[in-house]
């Protein structure tokens, strides 16, 4: 047997809510090729937004306001004309590629590249923009007991159920260095006017982490005829970067409901569920960083379509609460899409 995903971080992420866990970037579950291994490509999209007074075309932040948290400036000295606001909007796109190599019933490999784009939008302009490729995830999964493996345990009737664990590290391949521009100062000199460019470095955006991170994860799965239930938490423990930035460790638990339909041939699982994620306040040479922490529980709902060697998922997480601390913007949404081949023995 098999299990389907698992990935790992952030997050993204590493960005400044807790918004998404990337070991647990998917539903995780039996499937119909719970003995190969497998490639997949999978994007994943979080939205964060809020709506403010004032005018961001008239504004410029300072690196110390990029660091304590982009929307401290509008909150803590709101704009007298209440007739003008703007969409703040944070929007984390996340490509990732991955394979899983089935090495036995007892043990799998796993490995997990991907490529962030994060953009940070007044309305619909793009305020800033990073992309780049992200930190490598390489974990290592053990089944610690299950019932007896079948070439495909989505059609067996019977009850089943197993457990499995796993840890790894993620690996700082990303770059976490990416300035970017945020607005212009002027000054007068005796040459004449100078205008430079203000750049910061928003640690939050930054494809990667700069830092080594050790995750572990916990699985249980159990079916029986066409129903299952299952439930995955995650850790990941965070290191500090060279710029001494410390992403806060972060602690995530999913439990779904499971429905099988289908063929022989073609195959359909239903899921939905919940989500808790919760991280502590990332560090900056040891000071907290406001704008970063938090906890909040998603409602999960998703579908995956098995024909042959490939399938296709889909997931839509949307929060039914959360406390981000300080001042952050509210999640909208995670949707996630992949493709992925199972490899033939």
């Amino acid at each position: 047997m098999k299990k389907m995903f698992i990935a790992l971080l952030w997050l993204f992420f590493a960005t400044e809510q807790i918004q998404a866990c990337d070991v647990c970037t998917a539903f995780a579950g039996i499937n119909p090729h719970d003995y190969k291994s497998w490639f997949t490509v999978r994007y994943r999209q979080s939205v964060f937004s809020q709506t403010l007074f004032g005018n961001p075309s008239s504004t410029t932040f300072t690196p110390y306001q990029f660091t304590v948290g982009r929307l401290n400036h509008y909150l803590a000295t709101p704009s007298t004309d209440v007739s003008h606001t703007f969409l703040y909007k944070e929007v984390y796109n996340t490509f990732e590629m991955a394979g899983n190599i089935y090495l036995s019933p007892k043990w799998q490999l796993f490995s997990q590249l991907k490529m962030s784009d994060n953009s940070i939008y007044y309305d619909d302009s793009v305020a800033v923009n990073i992309a780049g490729i992200g930190d490598l995830l390489l974990m290592a999964r053990y089944q610690v007991f299950a019932t007896k493996v079948r070439s495909d345990d989505t059609l067996d009737t019977q009850f089943k159920h197993r457990l499995r664990v796993g840890g790894g590290i993620i690996l700082p391949t990303g770059n976490y260095r990416k300035y970017s521009t945020v607005g212009y100062e002027t000054s007068f000199t005796a040459q004449g006017i100078l205008t430079v460019p203000v750049q910061v470095l928003d640690y939050e955006l930054q494809p990667g982490a700069g830092a080594v991170s050790f995750p572990v994860s916990l699985n249980y799965l159990a079916k029986y005829k066409k129903v299952g239930a299952y439930y995955m938490a995650n850790f990941a423990a965070n290191t500090v970067s060279s710029l001494g930035y410390r992403f806060a460790n972060r602690f995530s638990q999913m439990f779904n409901i499971m429905y099988f339909a289908g063929t022989k041939k073609f195959r359909v699982i239903l899921f939905a569920g919940i989500t808790y994620e919760t991280a502590g306040k990332d560090k900056l040479k040891n000071v907290p960083v406001m704008g970063t922490g938090g906890e909040a529980v998603l409602l999960n709902e998703g579908v995956q379509f098995y024909l042959q060697n490939i399938s296709l998922s889909a997931t839509l997480s949307t929060p039914i609460y959360q406390n981000l601390w300080d001042n952050q913007a509210n999640m909208q949404y995670r949707a996630t899409i992949s493709v992925k081949y199972f490899i033939n023995k």
